[in-house]
């Protein structure tokens, strides 16, 4: 038992210092489904992202780099914020005397510095990997006069309702990554999860009729699947060890 325990270490650290032929850098454009949790599953549910990575694996397969998205959706939970604005009919009226077309979406962004470990098990292009970053994170309601002016709706005004947060963030990534020889059906896939570390930053916030000063603790949990462009190529022979 002793000793298949100290073969597995062997193979592991030896696995750090694995050869391969060539670094690669790669862009990655993503696209992410992910649901709130903690905090930020008060304001919002199901989302979407889309993002961009730059990053390079280095010949040891060690992987450094930075990444950017863009947060979208229209789950938004607190759907009261404009009630004092509504007649009894739930209506809000524009500055002309009609019936405006108000509209709630999430909106936010992510940016991170990234790093982690790439294990291949097929050839040294295809296999598991897995990234840390450490980042920013923002998130807002966007209220959309999609017809008619609202006077309490405009400008400045606007900022009362948004819920506007931001802070440092720290994520990780699990997948699968495949970066094919010939440039086709380069790829990957995983799990993604992303901690927020948040603070309401508005002066005045109409729901409370004031600042929010309580920290927030935001969660995203999503599935990312992402399009690999290699720059630099990285060939297909198989690993040895020292």
């Amino acid at each position: 038992m002793k000793k298949s325990i100290f073969i597995l270490i062997y193979l592991c650290i030896n696995s750090l210092f694995a050869q391969s032929n060539d670094p690669v850098t790669i862009i990655n454009p993503h696209y992410s489904l992910q649901q709130s949790g903690l905090d930020m599953a008060d304001d919002y549910g199901m989302s979407s992202g889309l993002g961009l990575d730059f990053m390079q694996i280095t010949s040891n397969n060690f992987i450094w780099g930075v990444g950017t998205q863009f947060i979208f959706g229209s789950d938004i939970k607190d759907t009261t914020i404009l009630d004092h604005l509504m007649d009894d009919r739930g209506n809000i009226f524009g500055n002309n005397g009609e019936i405006s077309s108000i509209t709630l979406y999430e909106r936010g962004y992510h940016f991170s510095l990234k790093g982690g470990y790439f294990y291949p098990f097929i050839n040294n292009t295809k296999g598991f990997f897995a990234l840390g970053g450490l980042g920013f994170l923002q998130h807002k309601t966007r209220i959309q006069v999609e017809t008619n002016n609202v006077p309490n709706l405009e400008d400045d005004y606007l900022k009362m309702y948004d819920g506007l947060s931001n802070g440092l963030s720290a994520s990780l990534f699990v997948g699968w990554l495949q970066m094919n020889e010939k440039g086709k059906g380069n790829f990957y896939a995983g799990f993604d999860f992303t901690n927020g570390f948040t603070q309401n930053r508005r002066t005045y916030n109409y729901n409370v009729n004031g600042p929010i000063t309580t920290p927030r603790n935001d969660l995203l949990i999503g599935l990312k699947l992402g399009w690999v462009i290699p720059i630099s190529k990285r060939s297909n022979q198989e690993f040895y060890y020292n």
